[in-house]
């Protein structure tokens, strides 16, 4: 069977010595987001099926994965299904967790090879059983792998992950587990499906649009935002390097 996906290029380097040379590497995003937007309208604009457009979609991300990590970055958190998109037409969402998990299940080698850790936040329970599977496999096989941490946010919403924590720490508090004073931004973040990852440093949007679309809110509260026009079929690893020096100019203060 003809794969569906298109391996990485099997470049040993995205950057030149003089462009990592401009990088400060004291100064990289530990974790980026990136929202992959601008699919159907890219097939539409190229004449292809939106099928086709999630398609191309994901034949780009181990490329950035392999970019990010040049980079060195450490995880890159990608907005792959929202709670959001079960409202699309039937036969597209069937098609786009279709493409998922063939996509999980093509690309597996290809992680192992490269060094990635695959993840996953978002309630997956949703998702049809073979779907699930092909998830577990591949976080099972790479969960040996600290090259980079590649997070996958699927039937993922920011106020869904904030509801269900915040029920957890209702139940734990019912049970006596949580002293009813004890909650405070700590503890409500330990409950969150982000719980065992660094803050959130970059949030990037290719697609044209200036919103953040239910991802990552309470992560994103300090976060450096990067918007641009181009749609993420079109993104490419020199897109990602931009964005990080981008990323470098801005002062960052916290609030303080």
């Amino acid at each position: 069977m003809q794969p569906l996906f298109i391996e990485a290029q099997p470049e040993t380097t995205f950057f030149t010595a003089e462009q990592m040379a401009a990088v400060d590497l004291n100064n990289v995003p530990r974790h980026i987001a990136i929202v992959l937007d601008g699919n159907r309208r890219w097939a539409n604009s190229n004449g292809e099926t939106h099928v086709e457009g999630h398609q191309k979609g994901a034949d780009i991300l181990l490329d950035i994965l392999r970019s990010a990590k040049e980079l060195t970055i450490e995880t890159v958190t990608v907005y792959g299904f929202s709670t959001e998109n079960w409202g699309r037409p039937r036969e597209e969402v069937e098609a786009v967790l279709w493409l998922i998990e063939q996509y999980t299940i093509e690309q597996r080698p290809q992680m192992l090879a490269n060094g990635v850790k695959v993840t996953c936040i978002g309630d997956v329970s949703e998702f049809p059983d073979t779907l699930q599977k092909a998830l577990e496999d591949t976080v099972e096989a790479t969960a040996h792998c600290t090259d980079i941490h590649f997070v996958m946010a699927l039937n993922y919403g920011a106020r869904k992950e904030i509801c269900r924590a915040a029920n957890c720490i209702a139940e734990n508090m019912r049970q006596g587990k949580i002293p009813e004073t004890a909650i405070d931004e700590k503890l409500l973040a330990s409950y969150l499906d982000t719980h065992d990852l660094p803050d959130l440093d970059l949030f990037i949007r290719p697609g044209g649009q200036l919103r953040m679309s239910n991802f990552l809110l309470w992560q994103a509260s300090y976060s450096e935002l990067y918007f641009l026009d181009k749609m993420w079929p079109d993104f490419t690893p020199y897109d990602l390097y931009v964005a990080v020096l981008e990323y470098q100019k801005r002062i960052r203060r916290l609030g303080t």
